[in-house]
């Protein structure tokens, strides 16, 4: 085991400090994903902190840390991140089904990584110069016939996710554009050449597009949110409505777009709710 690997390991170990007298009735499943998670199956670029899910609330210290030495002998420091929220990445749900056990501590934390397929979907929203990095090093060096990675599959798991999110034209083909570059890679491992790979990608986009379109374009006629944006600035409302139906609806587009909520909760959220809310606030403060 390197370095990296049991500074890891010594950070869940530091984490059932708190734990040690507490009998669990079944065990807390943390799932590592990033940088990480990538290093379990490459041994390439190490990260200078762990992105975990956790399938039950555990109480993590806030500056919870550990320090290891790298292959020069320097010291590097290993974080938790805290910040690290799993609805920014294209996540599948069904990520625990294929995640690689790696430690079980005392019945009480059984660590995982996610798998190599779950991995190259989780960094392709982002597509970073580093996530870049780990999809060509995860397909270079795991053995993709192991792992069942397929164009196939990462095609049709990819566009499910899509399929049930609430997603931009433009963000779908870019995923589409993205899919395109980490497909020819997997063609290139294989030794394959297919000349059809860009209209096979682009034809699951437009299927997508459509689907999302559709269902903006059905809930649109009976919920015209422009209208009802130009009605809240229309001095038929009172002003304190107003300012109060604003704060709202801030604090709804935070959290909608924090989560990446499917089209029908959108709609649901930035319409049917703040008409709801705004004759609820009227019924409390009735004008003079």
């Amino acid at each position: 085991m390197d370095n990296f690997k049991a500074a890891v390991f010594e950070l869940f170990e530091k984490i059932l400090e708190d734990y040690k007298d507490k009998k669990f009735e079944y065990p807390v499943n943390a799932y590592i994903t990033g940088g990480v998670a990538v290093h379990f199956y490459t041994n390439a670029r190490v990260s200078d902190d762990i992105d975990v899910i956790l399938d039950r609330d555990l109480n993590i210290p806030s500056n919870l840390a550990v320090e290891w030495s790298n292959e020069n002998g320097e010291k590097e420091v290993l974080m938790y991140d805290h910040n690290y929220n799993d609805t920014f990445a294209l996540i599948p749900e069904d990520y625990d089904v294929r995640a690689r056990l790696v430690k079980i501590f005392d019945d009480k934390i059984n660590i995982y990584v996610l798998h190599p397929l779950d991995l190259i979907i989780s960094k392709i929203s982002r597509y970073a110069d580093n996530d870049i990095e780990d999809i060509e090093n995860l397909i270079e060096i795991c053995d993709l016939e192991k792992f069942e990675i397929t164009k196939e599959k990462l095609l049709e798991t990819v566009f499910y996710e899509i399929d049930g999110r609430s997603m931009t034209s433009s963000s779908i083909k870019d995923h589409a554009y993205r899919l395109i570059d980490i497909c020819e890679l997997i063609d290139e491992k294989n030794g394959i050449t297919d000349d059809e790979l860009e209209n096979k990608i682009m034809e699951f986009a437009q299927k997508s597009l459509d689907k999302q379109n559709a269902l903006l374009g059905s809930w649109g006629k009976a919920l015209d949110i422009n209208e009802y944006i130009k009605k809240l600035f229309s001095k038929e409302f009172d002003k304190r409505f107003r300012i109060i139906l604003l704060l709202i609806y801030a604090v709804m587009m935070f959290f909608a777009i924090q989560s990446q909520i499917n089209t029908i909760f959108f709609i649901l959220l930035f319409a049917v709710v703040p008409i709801a809310i705004y004759f609820f606030v009227k019924s409390i403060f009735p004008k003079n």
